[in-house]
């Protein structure tokens, strides 16, 4: 028979080819990484798909607007009205895959900067988390998306922030529930000594 799991653990998996979350019971024990999720940029990525319509538009409406470049090893042709298309789209990917988060049985590690020249990688450890905020836009509100900021006694500010995460609140209850267990655990090997 399996040992009853409460709201909290049965919460979810995410499987780190797809970046999808999956509803099932998971060991409490286990750890569990969290990536940005799509759906908090879903503004932004709904300007990418506007732009880059826009820009195929104009660029068989106004076939001018595609410049030949040639470098002397290859040539090619850019169509300058998909540009602001690509720049945005390049913003996107270096938001959506900037960032990974892992929550374990004793510690939270942070990793900013994947994509990017500087890497920051911050690890707390649970029993030393003192604070923990949400942090939503209207948006963030709808899609069920948000900032999770974890403080600790050790700094003033908040020292990991994970952002555009899903399903903000539910990641605080399993924080909060994985930083009472951590309590729980000496309680009950003393008892255990006795």
């Amino acid at each position: 028979m399996s040992a009853k799991l409460t709201p909290v653990e049965s919460y979810l998996k995410v499987d780190s080819s797809t970046r999808n979350y999956s509803f099932e019971a998971i060991d409490p024990e286990d750890s569990l990484t969290i990536y940005r999720s799509p759906l908090a940029y879903g503004p932004t990525i709904i300007l990418f798909f506007a732009l880059f319509f826009a820009g195929i538009y104009v660029m068989f409406q106004h076939p001018e607007t595609i410049q030949s470049i040639d470098t002397g090893w290859f040539s090619f042709s850019l169509p300058l009205s998909g540009l602001p298309a690509i720049v945005i789209g390049f913003v996107l990917l270096h938001k959506l895959f900037d960032g990974k988060y892992v929550i374990s049985k004793q510690f939270i590690r942070g990793t900013e900067g994947l994509m990017s020249l500087r890497k920051d990688d911050v690890i707390v450890e649970l029993a030393h988390i003192r604070g923990i905020e949400i942090h939503r836009s209207l948006y963030g509100r709808i899609a069920n998306t948000g900032d999770l900021a974890i403080g600790t006694a050790a700094q003033e500010d908040e020292e990991i922030t994970m952002h555009g995460v899903y399903n903000p609140s539910r990641l605080r209850d399993i924080i909060l529930e994985k930083r009472e267990r951590l309590h729980e655990a000496p309680e009950n090997k003393n008892q255990e000594d006795e």
